[in-house]
């Protein structure tokens, strides 16, 4: 399925250039091991990583981007590598004439570097593990995020310099999951689930937003709350229970550079978060995983919250809101870009062809020539 990808391009104060590039973002449903990739301007090529493999050979990479452009690159032009978070899911209708809450998107992450500064760092792989959106029970599952690597993370965990034990850094991004939005029920719609934050170049706070709380249409009840997002490596507080029988607070989202989408409990139990397309589990465990949103009865009319999205500290887990009361949304996880290594006069913006499904990852080679 072809979708367009718009990149723009700063040209100055009031001036820019818009082009189309049309990509094979893949969908929630499938996945490919072709790299895709196009000119988008004289010069500057981007390429979306195949979300069915998880590691790229970098030289490759600049070889499948040269052949779509005359203009010459080397393994010194600078490489924009963007990743984006997946979706939390929406939440369900528990009861009423009322929906569940929108989820959250996936949050960004982007740094500058080149194939040389890479190579001198890792080798030669680069590794790259894209995050699921969250699916629907009762309230929505947050997003996972979208981690890219100079390490093979199913080996060995990621490191950001100075953050816990670690010493050096490992890891260039880390692109939040959004949350999950809460069950809608009798007495209004769920909460929507928060975004996830936005890095760039070396950022070192990025917050996801905060999940929103229920809404009541009717009556004086108190909803459930809205997850806070997680941010610089802090998982985010769960959202308070709502005023209903059987109501309960979210859960906290899990310190640590991850991470898993957050599940939602029901009465049988938590269900599974979201993993990512290309591996079913990682080195780091539920680092950095988003919180649960809660809902503690299996009749259909509880207002579930919805699960926070996985990041850099993941996003708590929307409140349930208890019998008849509806559900909070579940917080955006927090999101992490490494430093700059290599410089470029302007950066281009790089939108997201697959926004609000699974998340992606785009190579940009911006020729300085």
């Amino acid at each position: 399925m072809l979708r367009s990808e718009r990149v723009v391009k700063a040209l100055g104060t009031g001036a820019c250039l818009v082009s189309a590039l049309a990509l094979s973002a893949p969908t929630a449903s499938a996945t490919t091991t072709d790299i895709s990739c196009g000119e988008i301007q004289t010069g500057v090529v981007s390429c979306l990583l195949p979300d069915g493999a998880s590691s790229y050979d970098t030289t490759a990479l600049l070889a499948a981007a040269q052949a779509e452009t005359e203009t010459s690159l080397t393994t010194t032009t600078p490489m924009v590598v963007t990743a984006y978070g997946g979706a939390g899911r929406y939440g369900s209708n528990g009861g009423g004439l009322y929906k569940g809450g929108d989820g959250g998107y996936g949050g960004k992450a982007q740094t500058v570097t080149s194939v040389s500064s890479f190579q001198t760092a890792f080798g030669n792989t680069l590794y790259y593990y894209i995050g699921q959106l969250g699916a629907t029970s009762a309230g929505g599952r947050g997003g996972a995020s979208t981690l890219v690597s100079g390490v093979d993370l199913t080996t060995q965990n990621p490191c950001i310099a100075n953050f816990g034990t670690c010493t050096t850094t490992t890891l260039l991004a880390d692109a939040a999951g959004g949350g999950g939005g809460g069950q809608g029920n009798a007495n209004g719609n769920g909460g929507a689930g928060g975004n996830g934050g936005t890095a760039v170049s070396g950022q070192i706070i990025s917050a996801g937003s905060t999940g929103g709380a229920g809404k009541a249409t009717t009556g004086l009840t108190r909803t459930g709350a809205g997850g806070a997002g997680g941010s610089n490596g802090d998982g985010g507080d769960g959202g308070r229970g709502g005023s209903g029988v059987d109501s309960k607070s979210g859960t906290g989202g899990i310190d640590g550079i991850g991470g898993l989408g957050g599940p939602v409990h029901t009465g049988n139990g938590p269900n599974a978060g979201a993993e990512w397309t290309n591996n079913s589990t990682l080195f780091f465990g539920n680092a950095g995983q988003g919180g649960e949103g809660e809902w503690r009865t299996n009749g259909t009319n509880y207002g579930s919250g919805g699960g926070g999205g996985g990041g850099w500290g993941g996003g708590g887990g929307g409140g349930g809101g208890g019998e008849a009361i509806t559900g909070g949304g579940g917080g955006g996880g927090g999101s992490w870009a490494a430093a700059n290594t290599d410089t470029v006069a302007s950066v281009p913006v790089i939108s997201n062809g697959n926004i609000g499904q699974n998340g992606a990852v785009y190579v940009t080679f911006v020729s300085t020539s």
